[in-house]
């Protein structure tokens, strides 16, 4: 994982370039590494640019498939995760802050973009000038000597043609699917269940399924168990922790259970996934 999220999903991450109010990341997800980024949400509007193969960014409850060449901006305050769809997906994540030229702006322009319920995100197909500006964003990434004058231009053209291309309509959301997800990702070490989910509303477990599958396509139960495996990959690849220790760490009472579950979930054992990606850089 890229970054840290706090107890309500918020992610943590300092979006800033020098004095700029604007985050800038070069990453590749890999599928053959099952690599993928967990739910969360920040206060950022976010631009994701892809470079090479294909990504699957999920916004709230719809998926959205985006190739190269085509970009999302994603409003402020919304849950997203992404999954690569080949084998590697690169692309620019470009993170703004809505005030991140001036007030005045804000407050003539973009606020009605943050402020409208309906908003999730919007597709984008890059203009030719668009994936110019991308390549000096690739070339100035290796430095970190980045133009701003092009990147404000990237960022205020993109915003431009939101009303170009169809934008989500989703109606407002019960946002408690947020404090859901914290619970697990705050206590998936222990033994939790159902009902104890459900409590942090609180709601029944009905209520409390019916939202995790509407947003994660998985139950409470599978969803703990992915995110223990998850959290898993993550000390095997950046720790010297044995397996033992790790199944224990995220969980899991049983060695046997969680080898049998990663392997169905990685198709490789925990052995042979440390072995061919520890420490392997992103």
């Amino acid at each position: 994982m890229y970054f840290e999220i706090n107890e309500f999903e918020q992610e943590q991450t300092v979006h800033q370039s020098g004095n700029f109010p604007i985050g800038i990341y070069h990453r590749t997800l890999r599928k053959s590494r099952n690599d993928e980024l967990v739910w969360h949400w920040h206060e950022e509007f976010q631009l994701t640019l892809v470079l090479t193969g294909s990504l699957k960014l999920s916004v709230e409850k719809s998926d959205y498939s985006v190739d190269e060449g085509k970009g999302i901006l994603i409003n402020s305050r919304r849950l997203h995760h992404a999954v690569p769809l080949t084998d590697a997906a690169e692309y620019i994540c470009i993170d703004f802050s809505p005030r991140f030229i001036n007030e005045a702006l804000y407050q003539s322009s973009i606020k009605e973009i943050e402020s409208n319920s309906c908003f999730e995100c919007a597709l984008l197909t890059l203009t030719i000038s668009q994936q110019a500006i991308l390549g000096e964003i690739v070339e100035a990434n290796r430095s970190s000597s980045y133009n701003f004058l092009k990147i404000y231009e990237l960022i205020l053209s993109c915003l431009n043609d939101i009303e170009k291309y169809p934008a989500s309509q989703a109606k407002k959301e019960d946002h408690s699917i947020y404090r859901l997800l914290d619970y697990v990702h705050q206590n998936y070490h222990r033994n939790i269940t159902v009902a104890e989910i459900a409590q942090v509303i609180p709601i029944n477990k009905n209520k409390c399924t019916h939202l995790f599958k509407e947003y994660t396509n998985q139950s409470p139960m599978n969803y703990t168990i992915d995110y223990r495996l998850l959290k898993s990959k993550e000390l095997l690849l950046n720790t010297d922790s044995s397996v033992s220790e790790i199944c224990f760490a995220v969980g899991f009472n049983n060695l046997s259970y969680f080898i049998a579950k990663f392997n169905k979930r990685f198709n490789s054992s925990p052995t042979n996934y440390r072995k061919k990606f520890h420490r392997v850089e992103v």
